[in-house]
């Protein structure tokens, strides 16, 4: 079904343009207790670490901290199995901690936007650090993982600076997909506008850098991405429009190739999970709609996190923007 839609001044673009509507898919939040659930830990990513999903605070170590000692968090599986088959009778779930360790980092555990996001090979953990800088400056570093007493011990000499795309105040790499034995990092901004040619870095599991891939145009940001499963992986595209200046967003791109929800055609910024394929040397979309859910005109909420949950659909969270929200977004 297609419709003309108009977006008015608040909007994607301020022309009629004819999109295809697209079904909105069902969204459900999943209580977590109490601190956990505070705003203030600004959860930046998500991602299987084995049978648990780990929520990575943006600023693990406390924001200001000087402490090379934070904590992560962990849902078991079971737990989230056993919420999801009686979401309206279950008791809000309580993480448990995984601890982290950051010996020789601690300049970069307290400043600028912090750890954006993890993902794990095996017992390997890596994450993307920002910093603001001038430029903005991201880094990857690789940490081994202790799953007995569940910590995490980051190896600072592993620290590796991502080639920069771009010169914007607070825009990075937000994103790792891991593929295999292999860690794609996907640039935050990739709009028209911005990069000729956006592309993501491969790394192998110590960090060396073995290739780069295309990536097409996607306005907004990219926050977060599954795994890659048979060369396909999801990720979170959001914008708010406080970002419309440095961004400089060109018409939607995604909107154009697939089509828009109803709710969201009405709101001033966008929510919505995008699918990837990798082709060769480049990554292409997967040729699958995007999934929308319904979004409350000017209730928007900032979704920084993802992690697939088989065929059923994906977790999703929050960082501080309303608050802290774990949500379930069902596949179709």
């Amino acid at each position: 079904m297609s419709a003309f839609i108009f977006y008015g001044c608040e909007n994607k673009t301020e022309t009629e343009t004819n999109y295809k509507v697209l079904p909105e898919t069902n969204i459900s939040e999943i209580h977590i207790s109490t601190p956990y659930n505070s705003g203030n830990f600004e959860y930046s990513g998500l991602s299987w670490y084995k049978e648990y999903l780990v929520l990575l605070p943006q600023y693990p170590f406390g924001m200001g901290s000087t402490s090379n000692d934070g904590s992560l968090f962990v849902l078991k599986k079971s737990m989230l199995d056993e919420y999801l088959a009686n979401p309206e009778n279950h008791a809000p779930l309580t993480p448990d901690s995984l601890k982290i360790f950051a010996e020789g980092l601690t300049e970069y555990n307290h400043r600028g936007s912090g750890y954006e996001s993890i993902g794990f090979i095996e017992d390997n953990a890596y994450f993307t650090i920002e910093a603001i800088d001038s430029p903005t400056k991201t880094y990857l570093v690789k940490g081994l993982i202790d799953s007995v007493n569940m910590q995490i011990t980051l190896d600072a000499s592993t620290l590796t600076q991502i080639p920069l795309q771009t010169d914007i105040n607070n825009i990075g790499y937000e994103t790792i997909a891991i593929n295999g034995d292999k860690i794609i990092v996907v640039n935050e901004a990739n709009g028209l506008n911005l990069l000729s040619n956006p592309k993501v870095f491969v790394y192998d599991k110590n960090l060396n850098l073995l290739d780069t891939l295309s990536i097409p145009h996607v306005e907004y940001r990219i926050t977060d991405a599954t795994y890659v499963n048979n060369d396909k992986f999801y990720a979170i595209n959001y914008f708010y429009t406080g970002d419309r200046t440095s961004l400089n967003p060109a018409e939607d791109s995604v909107a154009i190739k697939f089509g828009i929800s109803n709710s969201q055609s009405s709101y001033s910024g966008i929510e919505r999970i995008l699918s990837f394929k990798i082709e060769e040397n480049k990554i292409i979309f997967s040729g699958e709609n995007p999934i929308y859910w319904h979004v409350e005109k000017n209730n928007g909420k900032n979704w920084e996190g993802i992690a697939q949950y088989g065929d059923k659909g994906f977790f999703i969270i929050t960082d501080t923007f309303p608050t802290t929200i774990l949500s379930f977004v069902s596949a179709r």
